[in-house]
Order: structure tokens, then C-alpha cells, then sequence
């Protein structure tokens, strides 16, 4: 007879880990680059908002002297595919050497990331 009050499954116990409390948001490397677009067509540089046709200037500026280092690239999962790509042409057509893709959306707005 068990003791416990736990779950099984065929015999085998289950473990499920506690909900926490407060989640905590991801940091992400002081020199990495971000660029997010939202499903409302804003562009972010990190942290920093970005009007679209300033892009291309404040990505020369922050690449400047940066080398081969990746930017990398977030977007909501409802932005569609041709405005992604618009963005991402314009990041690697204004200095970036190696663009990532990250799978995961990055919301600017809550993740620890330093201002371009």
C-alpha cells in the first residue's frame, strides 16, 4: 500500500515540478544585438525602438566596429513572413555578417537586454 499521495502511471510514480512563483525574465549577453519585430510592425534594436527607415543607420552604427559578431533575429509568431524577411534584409544589407534566427519570440520589452 502506498504512502504517499503522488500520481502513478502503471505502477511508476510521476513527478511534476511546482509552478513558480514568479518567472523569472531571460538575460541575454550585454554584446549581443536583437533585432525584434512585433505583429504591429514595430522594430526593435535590443531594447531600443526603431523607426523602420532609421534602421538601416542606427544597424551601421552599432556595427561599426563589432567584427563578424551575429545579430540575431526575433519576431512574433504572427508576423507574417514577407515583413520578416523585409527586416532581415535590411539587417544584413546594413553591415550584420551572420544573422540568427531565434526560434523563440524575444519580447524587448521584458527580457534584460542592454540598449544598441
Amino acid at each position: 500500500r502506498r504512502s504517499d499521495k503522488r500520481p502513478t502511471f502503471h505502477g511508476a510514480r510521476s513527478f511534476v515540478p511546482p509552478n513558480q512563483a514568479d518567472p523569472i525574465a531571460p538575460q541575454v549577453n550585454p554584446d549581443q544585438i536583437i533585432v525584434s519585430l512585433t505583429t504591429s510592425n514595430e522594430v526593435y534594436l535590443n531594447k531600443e525602438r526603431v523607426d523602420r527607415a532609421q534602421l538601416p543607420i542606427r544597424l551601421q552604427e552599432v556595427l561599426r566596429n563589432r567584427g563578424n559578431k551575429p545579430v540575431f533575429f526575433s519576431c512574433e509568431d504572427a508576423v507574417k513572413y514577407d515583413k520578416a524577411m523585409e527586416i532581415m534584409d535590411i539587417v544584413r544589407n546594413n553591415g550584420a555578417k551572420n544573422v540568427g534566427i531565434v526560434m523563440d519570440w524575444v519580447n524587448p520589452l521584458e527580457v534584460v537586454i542592454p540598449p544598441a
